[in-house]
């Protein structure tokens, strides 16, 4: 008598914080092993279950693998506090505002570079010319007009 096998299949997750981990090892360049030594796992299969959404990625190891696999960690502990955390979350972002990816800060810098004193009024008008020129950069980058 022979039996036969249904063949293993896994669903996607529907995790945002696993999908964006595993999306960061696969475009890190690097083997899940090394990530998982990197940051001091002793077997990569944590990382596995932590891609798959079997498990939540610990708030603590997300600066470490921010950096392991190069995505911006605001961004990383970001979409972790919204899923995992929700209410603690919305409590930090009312006290202390939204954290900011190492972009938005290089923006902050820049506007406090040129109103060190004092505020710079957003009307529409300024608001209309940083848009405008954030706009040109990015299109020059992407190799539009």
């Amino acid at each position: 008598m022979t039996t036969t096998s249904k063949p293993t299949t896994t669903k996607p997750t529907t995790s945002k914080t696993a999908a964006f981990l595993a999306r960061a090892i696969d475009f890190s360049g690097k083997r899940q092993s090394e990530i998982a030594r990197e940051i001091g796992f002793p077997k990569p299969n944590v990382l596995s279950m932590m891609r798959r959404g079997q498990m939540k990625i610990p708030i603590d190891r997300i600066p470490a693998l921010a950096s392991a696999t190069h995505v911006d960690s605001a961004y990383f502990l970001r979409l972790a506090m919204e899923e995992y955390h929700p209410a603690a979350y919305a409590v930090i972002v009312e006290t202390i505002g939204e954290p900011l990816t190492e972009n938005e800060r290089d923006v902050l810098i820049c506007y406090r570079l040129i109103a060190p004193n004092n505020e710079l009024q957003m009307t529409p008008m300024v608001t209309t010319a940083v848009l405008d020129t954030l706009l040109a950069f990015r299109d020059q980058e992407e190799g539009g007009p």
